[in-house]
């Protein structure tokens, strides 16, 4: 299921065609979404929009992708949005190290669309149903 339920997600990516791409696709789908290009940007607008979901390149300038998810968690706990690493580092150690890094998964660019909106439905559902245990049984 591919439903967005308005979900807010911060897409991180110093190639701009790359960010702008996602971004596109994702509004398209019901997404609230928002784009940084750099990762102070990134942590400024997550402290702010706080989104649900951050996707985040790992080859960023200045600030690399590793940084921003140590602020992210730092600064945005106990509720930082989920991590979703979008790289074009694939090896295993690549994964590895983002698993450790905080990220839930780890996207290789370019990514394929279908991949990313079921990569959101899956980080995003658990999410979906932990608010729905909150509300009063009738």
């Amino acid at each position: 299921m591919r439903n967005a339920n308005g979900s807010k997600v911060l897409v991180v990516d110093d190639c701009h065609d790359s960010a702008d791409s996602m971004c596109w696709i994702l509004s398209t789908y019901g997404y609230q979404v928002e784009t940084a290009y750099d990762g102070l940007t990134a942590i400024g607008k997550a402290r702010l929009q706080r989104p649900d979901v951050v996707l985040l390149d790992l080859a960023l300038p200045e600030l690399d992708g590793y940084q921003v998810a140590k602020a992210l968690r730092d600064q945005l706990a106990p509720h930082a949005p989920i991590l979703v690493a979008v790289t074009g580092y694939g090896r295993e150690h690549d994964k590895q190290r983002s698993a450790a890094a905080g990220f839930s998964h780890h996207l290789l660019k370019p990514v394929d669309p279908a991949a990313l909106l079921d990569t959101l439905a899956k980080v995003l559902r658990p999410a979906r149903e932990d608010s729905r245990a909150l509300l009063p049984t009738p």
